[in-house]
């Protein structure tokens, strides 16, 4: 609307405060049209325009750039909410002010009385619609937004920073950090604190290696002491990374699609899940203590930053001035979140203190979340957005970051003890490795934080040279690492088809020699509850094994008098025994004392209640076939393993039994079939068959036919420890598998005693009669 038709609408007694607002003479003429062109032609004369935008508070001047990045028109409820009211000029009743161009009670009655903004019923008589308008000519004529503040060559002040408790330390690469984050959840099972909070030595091991602060507390007491390492853990539960499985804080399968996304699309993710403004946003907003308090409105308040942020001219700025020009763009940024009459009812001095809290709260979040974000960068003083922070804020000068080319895993001969044997073997992963694979790879390594006591690396065995932590950072595979993984259901042919992947090439040697050996000490020993069968004589256990349904009861032989049961295999041998004239002792309190289990996870059932026994144990069983065919095969699938544990382990023993024997049963026939698991080789060239691990097939249908038709056998084996063969003649009895491994139970003729004779060590099998 034109400013004459907008000063049409007000009545006489408005225009003639307009007039005495500018000092001009008023002459009472019954053509209204005429005087408020005269009024109209006063106000815009241009030396008169630009004295009056110089004699206007910032607060006004802030409300009529807002008129006008709206098109000029905003509601009036909305306008007086944030600008405040405008009370009507009525010079015959007492209650009225006298002069309210004078002393204006708020921004909106000093811009009313200038003439400068209306408000106009754009609707009808019935439905009034009131708009206040900024007409077209003032809107042309507002000074364009001033520029950026002089850069002085002196860094503001430490009072100017403020002293926030640590908000200026931290990294520029979020989304680094959450990956970060995200690999020591699922390398590390982290019980937290009250059902949230990370460990004390939790914290400080992940501070370190995020580096999210300079200068740790001698003692690390709370999560709350590392704003660095809160603000990254608050990411990952905003954006739904991390939650808890069972008693554990792991990342999500949300957080594998994440890690599946290119780089600016996973930054892009977390800002939006940051500066959503929600109930559940705030409340989480809250407990990690993030900047601001409930009187600031922190996420309004955030958001509004933001939105003044994308208006600034680009460019540096020195901190204090920052705050300035962001005061005077929106006053609003230092007043509260609440209509204005709430901030026009404040005494000066709590004005002046809100002012004070809202300048510290804006210095924090420059400094503090929106550095580490790598939105802006406080590295060097003047404070700068960067092209990423630009690109995050829409503007037309922001780049968003491009993923690096994909490089390979860089495996290092095994460093030595003093004795010769391995201890650990180096990893170089670089920046261009998949977040998704450096995730994998996270179960399986420690971070090299003991290189200064193992000493320098070994010679790299694909001869790339080393880079700088910049680009590449230092890994380990310890004994201990890769007997976390196997505990949790890997197997060491799935870990070492999966560097194989990552390197592009197989694996050295010396490698694949320290993984074997380390493998061998994981597997040699397991601590298990077990029911045992005793025999005061040998010779009746002899006997027992020669029966074929009764040695079908029993399991692994651990020595003459003393043999394992399946504790779903208990009721079934008691019964055998009874048959045969025996009637064993059976300690109840002992079998019953291993149904104690984990509570299962809540899963969805029927309106009936939880699933049946059956239904547990088959969910048990297709998890944990599931986590054993992914590992086997290499399939590119993060396998549950900590679900189908959960799952195996909240079983009873019987039904836990027969879950395992279960997933035997399907291994086993597999591995005795003709099994594919990819179209192509992994250089390309035409389908190629793969198979299970099977180096003991052919032995194993060998021995089996043996024992189906009772017959005696001569074994060539080879001995621990020794480097000749053993020639043996026994009688095999039955196959046990104990970790994926088979093994021979069989009474020895030599020694005149069951042995148990690992069958990949046999070289030959003759059948005799």
């Amino acid at each position: 609307m034109e400013l004459c038709a907008c000063l049409e609408q007000h009545p006489w007694r408005t225009l003639k405060a307009i007039f005495r607002a500018y000092e001009l003479p008023f002459t009472p003429s019954p053509d209204k049209p005429t005087v408020c062109a005269r009024l109209a032609a006063a106000i815009m004369e241009p030396g008169r325009l630009q004295a009056t935008w110089r004699a206007l508070s910032a607060e006004a001047q802030a409300a009529l750039r807002a008129l006008a990045e709206t098109d000029g028109q905003m509601r009036r409820e909305v306008f007086i909410a944030h600008f405040g009211s405008i009370r009507p000029y009525k010079p015959w009743r007492d209650d009225a002010p006298p002069a309210p161009w004078e002393n204006p009670a708020s921004p909106a009655e000093e811009l009313a009385y200038h003439g400068l903004v209306f408000i106009v019923n754009q609707g009808t008589k019935r439905r009034p619609l009131w708009v206040v308008v900024l007409p077209d000519e003032i809107k042309a004529a507002l000074p364009s937004p001033s520029p950026s503040p002089a850069l002085r060559a002196s860094p503001p002040s430490p009072k100017a920073l403020g002293e926030g408790g640590g908000w200026g330390e931290g990294e520029g690469d979020v989304g680094a950090a959450v990956l970060t984050f995200l690999c020591f959840l699922n390398g590390e099972d982290i019980r937290p604190l009250h059902g949230r909070w990370l460990p004390p030595t939790t914290c400080r091991t992940l501070a370190l290696r995020l580096q999210g602060a300079t200068h740790l507390p001698g003692r690390v007491r709370s999560e709350r002491q590392l704003p660095y390492l809160s603000f990254v853990h608050y990411l990952a539960e905003r954006a739904g990374l991390v939650d808890l499985e069972g008693q554990w804080l792991k990342p999500t399968l949300v957080a594998q699609t994440w890690l599946a996304q290119p780089g600016a699309e996973r930054v892009r993710v977390l800002w939006e899940a940051w500066r959503e403004d929600s109930e559940t946003n705030a409340e989480l907003w809250s407990r990690f203590r993030l900047p601001g308090d409930s009187d600031l409105s922190p996420l309004t308040r955030f958001n509004s930053l933001l939105s003044l942020l994308t208006q600034l001219t680009p460019g540096a700025y020195l901190l204090h001035e920052l705050l300035d020009a962001l005061a005077r763009r929106d006053p609003a940024l230092l007043q509260p979140c609440a209509p204005y009459r709430v901030w026009a009812e404040l005494d000066e001095d709590t004005q002046a203190d809100f002012r004070q809290r809202a300048r510290q709260w804006l210095t924090e979040m420059l400094t503090g979340p929106l550095a580490w974000f790598g939105a802006t960068s406080n590295l060097q003083y003047p404070i700068c957005f960067t092209p990423l922070g630009a690109a995050l804020l829409g503007r037309d000068d922001g780049t968003w970051p491009e993923d690096p080319p994909p490089s390979p895993l860089h495996l290092h001969l095994p460093t030595l003890d003093e004795e010769g044997q391995p201890i650990a073997v180096a990893l170089t992963v670089s920046v261009g490795l998949p977040p998704a694979s450096r995730f994998a790879l996270s179960t399986l390594m420690e971070e090299d934080e003991g290189q200064m006591k193992m000493g320098a690396p070994g010679q790299s065995v694909t001869g790339q040279p080393g880079g700088s932590r910049t680009h590449r950072e230092q890994v380990l595979i310890t004994p201990r690492s890769l007997a976390r993984a196997l505990h949790r259901g890997h197997t060491v042919e799935g870990l070492v088809a999966f560097l194989e992947e990552l390197a592009t090439e197989p694996l050295h040697p010396a490698v694949l020699k320290a993984l074997y050996t380390w493998a061998e000490t994981v597997e040699a020993i397991t601590i298990a509850p077990a029911l045992l069968l005793r025999v005061r004589d040998p010779a009746l256990l002899q006997e027992f094994s020669s029966i074929r349904r009764l040695r079908a009861r029993l399991g692994e032989t651990l020595s003459a008098r003393a043999v394992t049961v399946e504790a779903d295999q208990l009721e079934a041998l008691v019964r055998h025994l009874e048959r045969l004239g025996f009637y064993p002792r059976v300690e109840r309190q002992a079998q019953e004392g291993q149904a104690r289990s984990l509570p299962l996870p809540q899963v969805g059932t029927d309106p009936g209640g939880r699933p049946s026994e059956g239904e547990r144990t088959a969910m048990a069983a297709a998890l944990r076939l599931l986590v054993a065919l992914t590992d086997e095969l290499g399939l590119e699938l993060r396998a549950p393993h900590l679900l189908a544990q959960r799952w195996l382990e909240g079983l009873p023993q019987p039904q836990r039994d027969a879950a395992r024997r279960q997933v035997q049963t399907v291994l086993d026939a597999l591995r005795y079939r003709d099994v594919r698991r990819g179209p192509s080789t992994s250089s390309g060239q035409g389908v190629q068959d793969y198979r299970l691990p099977s180096p003991t097939a052919p032995l194993l249908l060998a021995l089996e036919r043996a024992m189906a038709q009772g017959s005696t056998i001569e074994i060539d084996y080879h001995t621990a420890g020794r480097r000749h063969l053993l020639s043996r003649r026994v009688d095999p009895l039955r196959l046990e598998w104990r970790g994926g491994v088979p093994y021979l139970v069989a009474f020895c003729h030599l020694r005149q005693e069951p042995r148990t004779f690992r069958v990949d060590r046999i070289e030959r099998i003759e059948i005799g009669d």
